[in-house]
């Protein structure tokens, strides 16, 4: 766990800065796992593993009116918990294939007292405070089939290329919005194809793969105003990318070198607008068609 205050960097490049800094921030995490060491079954062998995590904490933020940091006026008391649960198992079918699933659920809950003087002062002023209780729950279900090949178009990759497939299942909805709209339920998938082999009479280890999976986005950016800089937009929706990366791994008794090409496509993609607004200029969270990457990357 952690108990700490911290002020936040100065953002140079905005030209109206958060002038923020929080008085008491503490956090607590538990991690449990267990699992079941590689067993024989009638089918073969297979295993189990469970986990369950716990993240609690508590913030608080004080917002100030100029960048002496000596009149406070506005203030976010908030409670944060994340609970986290996940089953993996695996198993062999036949003597080269096996499965592989995980289901894991995430539910997260977000707590704020925002507190705010009618006049802009939080000293000898009345003050309003308003409570917003979020929730948010998210699931995945994978599965995927790895199975080995004993050579590799012909060549003398004997029992080490392997080729996998798999496909998740992801939902995710908001039973408690504050005083913000709720929202439908969110579906979404994700796969992927792979391949590896290795070459031993060139040292050599052939990799690639293609794949989309989704995030939808976290209560923070659904729903947060940050105190007043920001505008909540429920309407996001999730992004979601699709990639392909094929490179090699070269190892010599001296040296190694790991070469990975790559091509993205992020749809939907979640980015930060300034819109102007009767309170003065706001930012918002807005979905953006596309953004596109491709790059080289490579490791000695």
């Amino acid at each position: 766990g952690s108990d700490l205050s911290r002020g936040v960097s100065p953002e140079i490049h905005e030209q109206d800065p958060r002038l923020w800094r929080y008085p008491s921030q503490r956090r607590g995490i538990l991690i449990v796992s267990s699992g079941s060491t590689r067993r024989k079954t009638r089918w073969g062998s297979g295993e189990v593993r469970m986990s369950m995590g716990l993240d609690r904490g508590t913030f608080q933020i004080s917002q100030y009116g100029t960048a002496r940091y000596k009149q406070e006026i506005g203030r976010e008391n908030g409670r944060d918990q994340t609970i986290t649960l996940r089953a993996t198992g695996k198993h062999s079918v036949g003597a080269k294939t096996e499965y592989s699933t995980a289901l894991t659920y995430g539910d997260i809950s977000h707590s704020e007292s925002v507190l705010k003087g009618t006049t802009g002062y939080l000293v000898g002023r009345q003050s309003i405070s308003q409570v917003n209780n979020y929730r948010q729950r998210i699931w995945s279900f994978g599965n995927e089939l790895e199975r080995t090949f004993d050579s590799f178009l012909g060549w003398d990759a004997s029992d080490v290329t392997l080729a996998s497939i798999g496909m998740t299942l992801e939902g995710a909805d908001t039973p408690k919005s504050g005083n913000k709209p709720a929202l439908k339920r969110l579906e979404d998938w994700g796969g992927r194809v792979g391949m590896s082999t290795y070459l031993p009479s060139a040292s050599l280890r052939l990799h690639g793969g293609v794949s989309r999976r989704a995030r939808f986005p976290s209560l923070r950016e659904f729903y947060s105003d940050a105190l007043g800089r920001f505008l909540a937009n429920p309407e996001l929706k999730a992004e979601t990318l699709t990639g392909s990366e094929f490179g090699f791994t070269w190892s010599r008794p001296s040296f190694s070198l790991q070469t990975v090409g790559f091509y993205q496509i992020l749809h939907d993609a979640i980015v930060r607008i300034n819109v102007d607004t009767f309170a003065g200029k706001k930012r918002k969270r807005v979905n953006k068609d596309k953004i596109k990457s491709t790059g080289i990357e490579m490791v000695s």
